[in-house]
């Protein structure tokens, strides 16, 4: 079996609420992200995602464009896409790593194709690739993304109502705001697990000062405090 080709195709996903990461230079409101497909000459077909959100790191949905069809793409074209670590060692050769993997969020795409394609191949999940027992459910959570505290009680409920139970808050830069979201969805919601996701947007300084602040508040998991390279400011 070998890859025959790779499609991509860019797409802008609309929004119901807002969500601050989700507004692009000009102006529009979506979730910018690349389908990839990966078709094997057999006709095996595996689909992937990459979503480059430029709030969260240097990729772009440009670039990821670029990146994939002038690179990635052609490094994999006639390999055996069974063989997911030679597809990276692959990609790793055309495009070198920096701090972590090159262009994480890109590669994801494809990288995710290549799983989905070798499982449909030998007919098994994900899991029996892996050598792991199936696993049962997944509890979702709704995110309360908010510019007024006001405000968190309505998205709440507006989640409630699509038979949400727990949640998770967009926190950061701004601890005080924090604490007292938090304090508010946990009141709203009790026994929900809940997490605060600070997309990096803290500082060293001020999420010493939110993290405790958020565990008072009831808060279960502190997500990405920092950026990815202030490694001593998350030994901090």
């Amino acid at each position: 079996m070998k890859i025959e080709r790779v499609e991509i195709i860019p797409l802008l996903y609309g929004m119901t609420g807002y969500f601050k990461f989700f507004h692009d230079r000009d102006g529009a409101a979506g979730r910018g992200a690349i389908m990839v497909k990966i078709t094997a000459d057999d006709g095996t077909v595996g689909w992937g995602q990459s979503v480059p959100i430029a709030k969260w790191s240097y990729e772009t949905l440009e670039t990821a464009v670029l990146l994939l069809h002038n690179y990635y793409i052609p490094a994999l074209l006639e390999r055996d896409p069974l063989d997911i670590p030679g597809a990276h060692a692959a990609m790793d050769r055309v495009v070198a790593r920096g701090f972590s993997t090159g262009n994480p969020i890109t590669r994801a795409g494809l990288d995710l194709a290549l799983h989905d394609l070798a499982g449909k191949a030998q007919g098994k999940s994900l899991a029996e690739l892996w050598g792991l027992p199936q696993g049962g459910p997944l509890d979702l959570s709704w995110t309360v993304n908010v510019t007024s505290l006001d405000q968190a009680e309505e998205v709440m409920e507006n989640g409630r109502l699509r038979g949400f139970r727990h949640f998770n808050i967009k926190v950061g830069p701004d601890p005080d705001f924090d604490r007292e979201l938090a304090s508010r969805v946990r009141a709203g919601a009790p026994e929900a697990f809940l997490w605060a996701d600070a997309n990096t947007g803290y500082t060293v300084e001020n999420a010493l000062r939110a993290a405790p602040a958020l565990a008072d508040a009831g808060v279960d998991i502190l997500e990405a405090p920092l950026p990815p390279n202030r490694v001593r400011g998350y030994q901090e």
